[in-house]
């Protein structure tokens, strides 16, 4: 990662974008982080609306999934019990 933003400085760029994520390790290069935001465009019929729907489903299942295996990994870990060797 610093050789990459440091060969990006030597380029000229004035920023180097980290892109999407709150990820720990990106706070250890960055000062601040930018807020994003999303415009979506569907067709004003009922093609457009149904599309709407299945992204909107898409995410609430992925947001779901991902809630689902975090919580299972940290019970995993939380069950699991440490032994001095």
């Amino acid at each position: 990662m610093g050789l990459a933003i440091k060969s990006a400085i030597e380029e000229g760029a004035e920023e180097y974008d980290l892109l999407h994520g709150d990820e720990s390790y990106k706070f250890l290069w960055a000062r601040e982080a930018r807020e994003l935001g999303r415009v979506e465009l569907y067709p004003p019929y009922a093609g457009g609306l149904i599309r709407q729907r299945g992204v909107e489903l898409d995410r609430a299942v992925k947001r779901l999934a991902r809630e689902t295996i975090s919580h299972a990994v940290a019970d995993r870990f939380s069950s699991v019990r440490r032994t001095d060797i």
